[in-house]
């Protein structure tokens, strides 16, 4: 059943990730949208930090606690309700952490890199 598990892991994601957006109220910050089987999250500017900013230090964190993504799931038949789980108690974790640095206004001391950059440009 490939398929159905891909997209009963998925559905978790999605559903775990909103559940922590509407929980801690941040949902003027951060949003998923897309499939169950590939679904990706979405960070919004505010008045004193880019969206590149805040995702900077999301994907700080995460690769800090051994996750490894860009903000996308890509959702396998190998995943496990285990892996799930992992990765939203990270999420809980890190989101916590971007809300508190915009409302406390230290996202910036908080990074350790330089905010990363778009690759393509509009000409």
């Amino acid at each position: 059943p490939v398929l159905d598990r891909i997209n009963t892991s998925g559905s978790l994601i999605i559903d775990g990730v909103n559940d922590l957006i509407n929980d801690l109220k941040i949902d003027n910050l951060i949003s998923i949208s897309g499939h169950p089987s590939w679904s990706f999250i979405k960070f919004s500017s505010t008045d004193l930090f880019s969206s590149l900013e805040i995702k900077t230090l999301f994907i700080q964190e995460v690769f800090k606690r051994g996750i490894y993504t860009l903000g996308t799931h890509n959702v396998t038949y190998a995943h496990s309700k285990a892996d799930v789980d992992n990765l939203l108690n990270c999420y809980s974790d890190v989101f916590k952490l971007i809300s508190k640095s915009i409302r406390d206004k230290t996202l910036h001391n908080k990074l350790e890199c330089k905010p990363i950059e778009p690759l393509f440009a509009v000409r």
